[in-house]
């Protein structure tokens, strides 16, 4: 590896090398405009590790 310059894009080439892939989700056959609001329970231990990080 050259200078620091050289390192990032050597890096991350790497990692986009060595990656699989990636399903992409369907398109919706009704697209609506507009805002969602999608509520999900965070188990209480993840949240006193996200608590951790502070």
């Amino acid at each position: 590896m050259g200078t620091d310059a050289e390192a990032g894009p050597e890096f991350w080439r790497g990692v986009l090398v060595a990656g699989g892939s990636t399903t992409i989700p369907r398109w919706t056959l009704n697209p609506a405009p507009g805002v969602v609001e999608h509520e999900a329970m965070v188990p209480e231990h993840l949240v006193e590790a996200l608590h951790g990080l502070e």
